[in-house]
């Protein structure tokens, strides 16, 4: 017979139902808030996450990313970086020192920033 697309569509019911509420209780109780870290210039990509969180029944913060070009706080983060464990791992990696890209400099202030917000305000369980 083959595979057939359509079916796996119609059966997929993660895209058709919430899951079910013992396993909401479970991910709250792990996670009691969540942040989606998102660049401001994305609005497509937080509404595309919003439908996903709400089909989940899943409770999300949005965090407004760090743009890597318009950074000027590299000294936050270190630059270079060894890859020799990524090539351990990944056979398409080589050794050697690396430089950051901009996007990957954005990305680790975006986190560095969630972090010292979550320090700061001693961020606790709801």
């Amino acid at each position: 017979k083959g595979y057939n697309n359509n079916n796996y569509k119609n059966n997929n019911r993660w895209t058709e139902s919430k899951p079910a509420q013992r396993d909401l209780d479970l991910i709250h109780a792990t996670f009691p808030f969540v942040y989606c870290i998102n660049l401001d210039h994305r609005r497509d990509k937080w509404d595309h996450f919003e439908r996903q969180r709400d089909k989940a029944g899943i409770k999300a913060t949005r965090f407004s990313a760090i743009h890597g070009d318009d950074s000027n706080k590299e000294e936050d983060v270190c630059l270079d970086w060894d890859g020799t464990n990524d090539a351990i791992y990944n056979r398409h990696k080589r050794t050697g020192m690396k430089r950051m890209h901009p996007s990957e400099v954005g990305c680790a202030l975006s986190h560095l920033n969630l972090w010292k917000k979550l320090v700061s305000e001693q961020q606790q369980p709801q």
